[in-house]
């Protein structure tokens, strides 16, 4: 799906499937994350969601993509609640692909509400106790996410990572305006899109590491396009084959983490 979304808006501006191998990277270096669960599900939602958001760049007229969206957006938020916060997503669409128009903002709200509408209707028909469901939903937020013991072999790695986003983000700032329109707008959204995630995961005590595979999705689209359009030397093949050992060596050679 990652490759997908390039192919179709040719952000990256080449045809390859190094985003998907990054993102893969990035995902199977956490364990506890190696299992089915609801994030899986949400994750691959927001691909879709992205989809409409570019798809309403230079779109002529009322956009309905942001219904569309914020639609996909709270049926995501069914399976892993958090996932709400991709309403934040939609509107750093609307403020970048597109001028103000106060219909298309209304869509987004319309959209994620109806979701909702739907199911409290459901609950008021078999009689639950909506105002306890209510409660119920916002809780989820208040909790405090699962106690993990980090080993020093996970915490060099994640050092490692952070390496490699700074380095890729001083790359693209360097070949930022050498890019079409159309490729910078979408890439500042990514951009928005890793703050949100970040700023979700340490205001809200109760998200935990699951949210890396959403963090993952634009770090993917930016350490691959690094990896693509930097000289070829030693030292980026160096980067690159650190990459892959570290997480052979975390997942087959060290416990990465113990929960507690």
């Amino acid at each position: 799906m990652l490759v997908w979304l390039n192919t179709k808006y040719f952000f990256i501006t080449v045809r390859t499937q190094l985003p998907a191998l990054v993102y893969l990277l990035l995902i199977t270096c956490i364990i506890p994350l190696q299992r089915f669960n609801p994030v899986l599900i949400s994750s691959a939602i927001l691909i879709f969601i992205i989809n409409r958001l570019f798809a309403s760049y230079k779109y002529e007229g009322l956009a309905l993509h942001y219904f569309d969206a914020a639609f996909m957006a709270a049926i995501s938020s069914l399976f892993y609640v958090y996932s709400i916060y991709f309403i934040a997503f939609i509107w750093i669409g609307l403020l970048i692909f597109r001028t103000f128009r106060w219909r298309e903002w209304l869509f987004s709200v319309i959209g994620m509400a109806v979701p909702y509408l739907f199911i409290f209707a459901y609950y008021f028909y078999i009689g639950k106790n909506i105002k306890q469901e209510f409660i119920t939903l916002f809780s989820s937020f208040t909790g405090k996410e699962m106690q993990v013991n980090y080993t020093i072999e996970f915490r060099i790695y994640i050092l490692y990572v952070l390496f490699l986003i700074l380095i890729s983000s001083a790359f693209m700032i360097r070949s930022f305006d050498i890019k079409k329109i159309q490729g910078r707008k979408f890439f500042l959204f990514f951009f928005w899109a890793f703050i949100v995630s970040l700023l979700f995961y340490f205001i809200v005590p109760s998200v935990g590491i699951e949210i890396f595979y959403i963090v993952s999705i634009p770090l993917s689209y930016l350490i691959g396009h690094y990896f693509i359009f930097a000289s070829e030397n030693w030292i980026n093949n160096v980067l690159f084959i650190l990459m892959l050992a570290g997480v052979f060596l975390l997942v087959y050679f060290h416990p990465l983490l113990s929960i507690i």
